[in-house]
């Protein structure tokens, strides 16, 4: 954010505030679809293991590059939905600093209604009025929003995500605590993308009326990716017959580790 970018929605009205907000619902909710369609292809490929019969170290390592780049997605993706306040983003960070103001609040409570039917098969209507808060599911949302911001996991997920963006060998958040951050597990990026659907949810069922299934999306997506990795089985009898060039298969021994000598074996190292 530039230095003289807005640092909230103050100069809107609540009208304004609460438009905005429905006008980039659309693009968090398919960051956050996109994001469990490609952990469930993450776990389908842990699940089935297509590269279990490899023994080429280097076809190994290509065939590792694809989930090394869907699960550094992943990370990304998952950063970017909780991006810090940002007037021009679409983060839960800046819907939670769009909506949390008495007014904004009062008026999304005053305008709540259900729509007539779901626009989509993922769709869950909200409940009636009579039966629930609105102000107090949106305030409970913002409050889990701001334990997620202030929270180890997502220190984890920022600092991994710009190790993996930049050039650098520590960042300047390890720098600053001179320690370095742990990696975050799949445990702890699975739970901060479901506390995510859930504020995601809340948020959409106070401006719509309705909510997404994420549950539902994610099981499809499993089943999805079960489906393809389950047929994948790599041969290395037809793959070296496919190879047919001897020069091509040898150069596949190359390892690539011995690209480069070790920092001690250069001349006139200490």
């Amino acid at each position: 954010m530039a230095a003289n970018d807005p640092k909230d929605l103050s100069f809107l009205t609540p009208s304004e505030r609460i438009f905005v907000a429905k006008s980039r619902m659309q693009r968090l909710h398919e960051h956050l679809w996109g994001v469990i369609i490609l952990q469930e292809d993450l776990r389908s490929q842990d699940k089935y293991n297509p590269l279990a019969t490899v023994e080429n170290r280097s076809v190994l390592t290509s065939g590792r590059v694809v989930t090394e780049v869907i699960g550094n997605t992943v990370i990304l993706e998952i950063a970017a939905i909780w991006e810090s306040f940002d007037a021009a983003g679409f983060s839960i960070p800046t819907f939670c600093t769009a909506l949390n103001h008495p007014a904004v609040l009062d008026l999304i409570d005053k305008s709540y209604e259900i729509p007539p039917e779901l626009p989509n098969p993922f769709g869950e209507m909200g409940p009636p009025k009579t039966e629930f808060s609105v102000v107090d599911t949106l305030v409970n949302a913002f409050d889990k929003a701001k334990s997620v911001e202030g929270g180890q996991t997502l220190l984890k997920i920022k600092n991994y995500r710009n190790t993996a963006a930049h050039p650098i060998l520590t960042t300047r958040e390890e720098r600053r605590g001179k320690a370095p951050i742990g990696r975050p597990t799949w445990e702890e990026t699975t739970e901060i993308v479901e506390i995510a659907t859930d504020i995601v949810k809340s948020i959409a069922k106070c401006l719509f009326g309705f909510s997404h299934r994420y549950d539902e999306i994610r099981k499809v997506a499993s089943s999805a990716s079960d489906l393809l990795y389950s047929g994948i089985k790599y041969s290395p009898a037809r793959a070296q017959r496919k190879m047919g060039d001897p020069a091509l298969s040898a150069a596949l021994t190359i390892d690539a580790d011995s690209f480069f000598p070790k920092p001690d074996t250069f001349a006139g190292a200490p």
